[in-house]
């Protein structure tokens, strides 16, 4: 078991995008990692988990400009110094996700449509020609 703290005394300032975890559900995060860290309006994101591993690496996850309320969002974007991070969290999820299908009908759809139109749009990352 991948050990870690999740802390508003993490240091997370300087992190920034590391990838993404997809078709995740937020209750799948919180039995993982615990309540987030912060919630409420924060700019650009309504949630944050601030987690650090017992090797020291920071990570953070996020929901950066998402449509969806943080309970039915499924896309996460996962934040730190290094690619490491978004490896570490992935190892601790075990990168089982949960099902499209618990997401109620009329917002499968529009969740599609939001992976499709940002599939490829974040800086650092990988394009395909």
């Amino acid at each position: 078991m991948i050990k870690f703290e999740n802390s508003e005394y993490v240091n997370t300032h300087g992190t920034n995008f590391k990838g993404r975890l997809e078709d995740i559900s937020y209750e799948r995060l919180v039995e993982t990692f615990g309540e987030p860290t912060f919630k409420g309006d924060m700019d650009k994101i309504s949630v944050q988990w601030c987690l650090e591993f017992e090797d020291g690496t920071v990570a953070t996850i996020y929901d950066w400009e998402t449509p969806f309320k943080a309970v039915h969002n499924r896309l996460w974007h996962v934040g730190g110094f290094s690619y490491k991070a978004h490896e570490l969290i992935r190892e601790t999820l075990d990168f089982s996700p949960m099902r499209m299908d618990e997401l109620p009908a009329h917002e499968q759809a529009e969740y599609n449509q939001y992976l499709d139109d940002t599939a490829f749009s974040s800086p650092g990352y990988p394009h395909e020609d």
